[in-house]
């Protein structure tokens, strides 16, 4: 854990995510190593495969942030938009 606190109070971080679930860990993890606090963490989901989607859900529960998916892969885009 960095020793500093970086705190972002007017920043809500969105995160896009497609079959992508190992790299969004790691994301996740080095915004927690570096003490990084945003208003809000949105992960964007288009559809991910199923071993992803289930990663992404037990993602949610260790680094809490909101999910937002899709039931058809309609782009990232359209997926931005609807959340």
């Amino acid at each position: 854990m960095h020793p500093e606190s970086f705190d972002f109070p007017k920043v809500m971080l969105l995160i896009m995510n497609f079959d992508r679930s190992l790299s969004r860990e790691r994301l996740l993890a080095v915004f927690r190593e570096f003490n990084c606090h945003f208003t809000k963490i949105v992960v964007s989901d288009d559809y991910s495969k199923g071993q992803h989607a289930s990663w992404l859900a037990d993602l949610r529960g260790r680094f809490q942030f909101q999910l937002v998916v899709t039931t058809t892969n309609l782009a990232l885009g359209n997926n931005t938009n609807t959340g």
